[in-house]
């Protein structure tokens, strides 16, 4: 039996089809369940449409065993999963989607992306987006199927882009490694090279040979010194604060005072997360490096990016000019111009005059099709040229988009270059040593740890200095653990001291003696001193001085000193 879409096809496994608003809520109600086991990819049919526009079968090929499929129409079912999903999570209209585990990508809709397909030429594009999307999702996940998996060696032969290598294994046969289930956001070139040799587990039904055993240790790969210049990968930004990957599983948090001098720059105005960026390692712990971007001179190369696979190439490149942003004119000129009101031909078109019972052949019972006439054959076809148009239009705005990204990432590489050659100008050394920078690092660490997400904005870390004598002053404490010091200074930067009743919070005055007037020095600064002990004579205080919301530590003290 046929349907009008042609002979039914055997379907993969792992496509599931819905079809009534019951079946929608089920979805709706497993996606957002945060224990839900495995992605799950959502594909819609265009309305008017028995098909999707993207490949089912490919995409339930390429995840078999690692993510869910589910098809759905456009119509009430679409609309009834909508009416359930948070705001900019639907899908409908011959779009797909693919799910992640747990429910981040409710507040963060960049983790699902919605993939596009307004018709034929948009399968390929639209296709391959998904089954990328699902294979990063589950690359966190053991990636394991039902079926067996056996242990093989190989070379590569080729990389074929964006994310696939094939392998000759040395049985003679062939497989293929998949970038999103290695390293997600690594290219393929950056993770292996052809002629390298390879090991890992081959599943025999799809050919996928999974080699993250070949995985070099996050803490074995970034072993740099103080004082190297190295590459890294920018992963997120926030007005005060750069976090820079130095391996995709180390991640370092670089605070504005690192990478410019000026207290008006945003982070977000410098760095595009992605971009590759050169820094130097200032000093590093038993954990990780600490990084600054502020003292880099053009002509000092970077050492190599360690490989992420065990005998790899470097996973990061210096970074090289992006191509030029495209005239916008000639942009324009390739945006097709649509009306939605069909074509003057149309509306005065003559109609069919609808046919009678006695003008058709035959006997019994007759009915009569409806009516088309010209004006409606216009209306569809104007229709059809509507969705083209708005297909190329989706097309042109989307590469004008990308064109714009490169461009905006030129100019903040530019941007840091400018200030840096600013700075380099000028006297050298005047951020302080790596005593000074050690200490300001441990302060940030402190301030992220101790401050909640969503406080932070409301309790930012203010602008300060270290006098002169106050490094001095910490390292040569006896008796009070630094961290202590470090901790107390956040709730000073913070505003947290003062209502804290063991900080004793108060000025400090000219002299010991009663009535003595609180002590201040030129430009409007008054001096200050808060409890880092207490109950002892010996107990250690942190002086510091205040000006607005402008701070300056002085010194740790014992109790007993009143100099600031």
């Amino acid at each position: 039996m046929s349907s009008a879409t042609g002979p039914l096809q055997a379907r993969p496994p792992g496509i599931e089809r819905i079809d009534t608003p019951e079946a929608a809520e089920r979805l709706a109600g497993r996606l957002l369940d945060p224990s839900r086991g495995v992605p799950v990819v959502v594909i819609t049919t265009p309305s008017g449409r028995d098909e999707p526009w993207i490949d089912t079968d490919e995409v339930a090929d390429a995840v078999l065993g690692l993510a869910d499929v589910v098809v759905m129409p456009t119509d009430s079912t679409s609309w009834r999963f909508s009416e359930l999903m948070p705001p900019g999570t639907q899908v409908f209209g011959g779009a797909g989607r693919a799910y992640p585990l747990g429910l981040e990508w409710i507040s963060d809709l960049s983790r699902s992306p919605l993939r596009f397909a307004y018709g034929p030429a948009d399968r390929t594009r639209a296709t391959d987006g998904l089954i990328s999307d699902a294979l990063a999702m589950t690359a966190a996940s053991t990636g394991a199927t039902d079926t067996p998996v056996r242990p093989v060696t190989g070379t590569v032969s080729m990389l074929v882009a964006p994310s696939r290598a094939i392998v000759k294994l040395d049985d003679d046969g062939l497989g293929t490694v998949w970038q999103e289930l290695t390293i997600p956001g690594v290219p393929i070139d950056h993770l292996l090279t052809r002629g390298q040799r390879v090991s890992g587990l081959l599943d025999p039904v799809s050919r996928r040979v999974d080699i993250r055993m070949m995985l070099v240790p996050a803490p074995d790969a970034a072993r740099y010194e103080p004082g190297d210049v190295v590459l890294g990968r920018v992963e997120e930004v926030r007005p005060d604060v750069v976090h820079i990957a130095l391996h995709p599983g180390v991640v370092v948090p670089v605070p504005k005072h690192r990478v410019t001098s000026n207290p008006l720059d945003a982070m977000t105005e410098l760095f595009s997360p992605g971009e590759t960026v050169v820094a130097r390692v200032a000093w590093r712990d038993e954990e990780r490096p600490a990084l600054r971007l502020d003292d880099i001179d053009d002509d000092e190369a970077p050492l190599p990016a360690p490989p992420v696979l065990a005998g790899g190439p470097p996973w990061l490149t210096v970074p090289t000019p992006e191509p030029a942003l495209v005239e916008e004119d000639r942009a324009q000129d390739a945006m097709p111009s649509f009306s939605m009101a069909p074509s003057t031909e149309s509306r005065t078109a003559p109609t069919r005059t609808p046919p009678t019972p006695r003008d058709l052949a035959g006997g019994g019972p007759v009915r009569v099709p409806a009516p088309r006439t010209a004006v409606s054959d216009a209306l569809l076809e104007d229709t059809r040229r509507q969705a083209e148009a708005f297909r190329m239009r989706a097309e042109t705005l989307e590469a004008r988009l990308r064109d714009l990204e490169a461009k905006v990432r030129e100019q903040k590489t530019a941007l840091r270059r400018e200030k840096l050659r600013q700075k380099n100008a000028g006297p050298r050394g005047l951020s302080g040593n790596e005593a000074e920078q050690r200490f300001e690092y441990e302060v940030y660490l402190a301030w992220r740890d101790r401050i909640q997400p969503a406080d932070r904005v409301r309790l930012p870390l203010a602008e300060y200095s270290l006098g002169a004598g106050f490094i001095e002053s910490v390292e040569s404490l006896d008796g009070v653990d630094r961290r202590k010091v470090v901790d107390v200074t956040v709730e000073v930067l913070t505003g947290l001291a003062k209502d804290l009743d063991g900080r004793e919070l108060h000025r400090l005055r000219v002299s010991a003696s009663g009535g003595s007037p609180p002590l201040t020095r030129e430009g409007g600064w008054t001096a200050w001193r808060v409890a880092l002990q207490r109950n002892t004579p010996s107990a250690r205080r942190l002086h510091f001085w205040r000006r607005g919301d402008e701070f300056e530590l002085a010194r740790v003290v014992l109790h007993d000193e009143v100099r600031a």
